[in-house]
């Protein structure tokens, strides 16, 4: 399974995410931090981990699934997958291996107040160690934070947050280990530490409070209001303008779209008379979610990022050693990601300065990177918050910058490129499979070789064979998925095997193979488990044409093509991670509508009637395949002739092999062979 950052952690909460947070509370939030009377810690740049002890092991955890089997050991974590490759496994480790001789310096009762008499407790951690995104640390240090310890209840099936009253007493154990720790991990490369505690200065100028609760107050956020009644005064009014005579959909709609209890898909299609143009728009509509929160909340985030950025002016990292050189190495990579998206102008150009403008409107000026900070963490009850200031849009802005998005390259020209175009070589770098269905996750992979060789050089190959049950789309509706996901069809190429050297020189006729490199990018589980990667000589002895990628020696085409391992991203799909091609084809054949909706936003992104019609009507039992069906079918028959005393045949009835038949024929048939008895 693939780790990526993020995992059991889930999503640190601005203050605006809480839905439940009235006017009120977060006027007086926002007047605490003014005043400087707000304690917390630095929110870092890092890796994500909860790290725990159990069975006299150290042990990490993920997601619930790592939780339920009381983490993985030492063992486990290396045998994993990680988005970013071995370079990140390796700090991962690393990381690992320090918490857990540190943890070896702890008694028996200590341990217990840090993991619980079960070792069900896991300890909220960050891994910091050179350019994980955007700051640049110079330390190497696994962080434990102070709140956000989680606790996994095996009665219920439940993770927990710990509470206050004993975060106070992990801190307090934590705070007198640290001497301990330190010298455990003399000459180690990393340090294990608790995050200090900070006080954040305040905002000398008082009148910027005001004016950004004025801000609040105009957009319709006032006394004992909650966010979520907030999000739902300025969402159902056009919700219900889509909706014409129905405001009692458009109510349920909208507590859909707001997590709210509603009526289910089947429950609205009543209410609109099962009007098919109106049951259109609910699935538009629900398909829109995102965009439709987003401009709900933006007010209340535009006002409280200005407060941000004001409250974190000059407030420094305890991870980076020169404050000033990080601030303007950001500032200058910043400077340049806006000149780049500025100046481009090919496929989706509109899209990039569309990013370029809501950011800009956040960071309003280049000199409000100020502080090389990512943010600050602090709790309130039992509430955990940030602030992030202009992180939000720095990080936006240069990860369009170096990553791309959608059909928009990557703007930052990559050094392999620049020496190729010296050297007058070309790279083709080719994404393969059979995509049944495409998902965002391949879409993540395929980004990573178009940062790395360039969008103009970096193709998906693909099959137009359909093999019913596990391949059941066509090339033109696995094109459109792609299309879904982001991807440009024009990088979408039609081949019978991805690895005939003589089909892609047919592909790209226009290229001299002495001239080009041939790049594959390969995830881990199709190296393990293909033969072809396993790089064995030939029978003569010499090495076979697909090699192993090292940047620094690759030989062209006509002589060898290389496999280069590329990440994947673990994803979830309707709360359900994603583990194979067939498991999410099942998942969608036992969906209503309405949730088919969310299951293909999910999965692309995006949603498209379309492609709700292509996966509708090739997974769903309306029209099924012989090797699901006919077996069933046949027995009935068989059934209907012992009945009639006919005779009965003993060897089983010979399929055709890619004979197709409807839920209709399939009915047709038996009712037939009835009718003759």
């Amino acid at each position: 399974m693939l780790l990526k950052e993020g995992g059991a952690a889930g999503h640190l909460q601005h203050l605006y995410d809480n839905r439940d947070l009235t006017y009120n509370e977060l006027e007086s939030i926002l007047t605490k931090a003014s005043q400087g009377n707000l304690v917390g810690t630095e929110k870092t740049d890092g890796f994500n981990i909860y790290l725990g002890y159990n069975n006299g092991r150290a042990k990490a955890v993920r997601n619930k699934t790592d939780f339920r089997n009381n983490g993985m050991d030492a063992r486990d974590l290396m045998n994993r997958e990680f988005k970013g490759g071995e370079g990140i496994k390796k700090i991962y480790n690393a990381a690992f291996a320090a918490f857990e001789t540190a943890v070896q310096t702890l008694s028996k009762e200590e341990k217990q107040i840090l993991f619980g008499k079960d070792g069900r407790t896991f300890l909220n951690t960050e891994i910091m160690a050179g350019l994980t995104n955007v700051i640049n640390y110079d330390r190497n240090a696994l962080s434990i934070h102070r709140s956000g310890h989680k606790r996994y209840k095996p009665e219920t099936d439940e993770i927990e947050v710990i509470p206050p009253e004993e975060l106070s007493r992990i801190s307090q154990v934590l705070d007198k280990a640290t001497d301990r720790f330190e010298q455990a991990l003399s000459g180690v490369n990393f340090r294990v530490q608790q995050t200090a505690l900070q006080k954040l200065q305040g905002i000398s100028d008082k009148s910027l409070l005001n004016n950004v609760l004025k801000r609040i107050q105009d957009s319709g956020l006032t006394g004992d209001m909650t966010i979520g009644n907030y999000m739902y005064s300025r969402i159902y009014p056009s919700v219900a303008q889509e909706l014409g005579d129905f405001p009692k959909v458009a109510e349920q709609l909208t507590n859909r779209l707001l997590g709210r209890p509603a009526s289910n898909m089947t429950v609205l299609k009543k209410e609109v008379g099962n009007q098919q143009v109106f049951i259109n728009k609910i699935s538009n509509i629900l398909a829109q979610e995102k965009e439709l929160l987003v401009q709900a909340i933006e007010p209340i985030e535009n006002a409280i990022h200005d407060f941000a950025v004001e409250l974190l002016k000059g407030v420094q990292s305890a991870y980076v050693l020169n404050q000033e050189e990080e601030v303007g190495r950001i500032k200058a990579e910043v400077a340049d990601a806006i000149q780049a998206i500025q100046a481009y102008q090919g496929e989706g150009k509109e899209e990039a300065w569309d990013i370029l403008s809501r950011q800009l409107k956040k960071l309003k000026n280049i000199e409000n990177v100020n502080t090389s900070v990512e943010g600050f963490v602090f709790q309130i009850g039992d509430q955990v918050y940030k602030f992030t200031g202009n992180f939000a849009p720095v990080n936006q802005l240069l990860g369009l910058f170096r990553y791309g998005r959608g059909n928009l390259p990557p703007l930052k020209k990559t050094k392999i490129n620049e020496i190729l175009d010296q050297i007058g070589k070309r790279i083709i770098a080719i994404y393969p499979g059979r995509f049944h269905p495409f998902h965002k996750g391949h879409k993540s992979a395929y980004d990573a070789l178009a940062s790395k060789y360039g969008p103009e050089n970096t193709f998906i190959f693909t099959s137009g064979k359909v093999e019913l049950p596990k391949s059941p789309f066509t090339f033109e509706e696995k094109v459109k998925m792609m299309q879904l996901a982001g991807i440009d069809p024009q990088k979408v190429v039609r081949v019978s095997t991805p690895y005939n050297a003589r089909e892609i020189l047919f592909n790209f006729s226009d290229q001299d193979p002495q001239k080009t490199i041939l790049i594959y990018g390969i995830s881990e589980k199709d190296m393990r488990e293909d033969p072809r990667f396993a790089f064995k000589a030939k029978e003569d002895g010499s090495p076979s044409y697909i090699q192993p990628y090292a940047e620094n020696f690759v030989e062209t085409m006509d002589k060898h093509a290389y496999v280069m391992t590329v990440p994947t991203v673990e994803f979830s799909v309707l709360g359900v991670p994603v583990t194979s091609a067939s498991e999410l084809r099942r998942q969608f054949v036992s969906l209503n509508e309405e949730d088919q909706v969310k299951f293909i936003t999910d999965l692309f992104g995006n949603y498209s009637d379309e492609v709700h019609a292509i996966m509708r009507d090739k997974l769903m039992p309306q029209s099924v395949n012989e090797d699901l069906f006919i077996e069933e079918v046949m027995n009935i028959l068989l059934e209907v002739s012992l009945a009639g005393g006919g005779a009965v045949q003993s060897a089983p009835v010979k399929k055709e092999k890619s004979r197709k038949y409807t839920s209709k024929e399939l009915i047709e048939l038996v009712n037939k062979e009835l009718e003759n008895e």
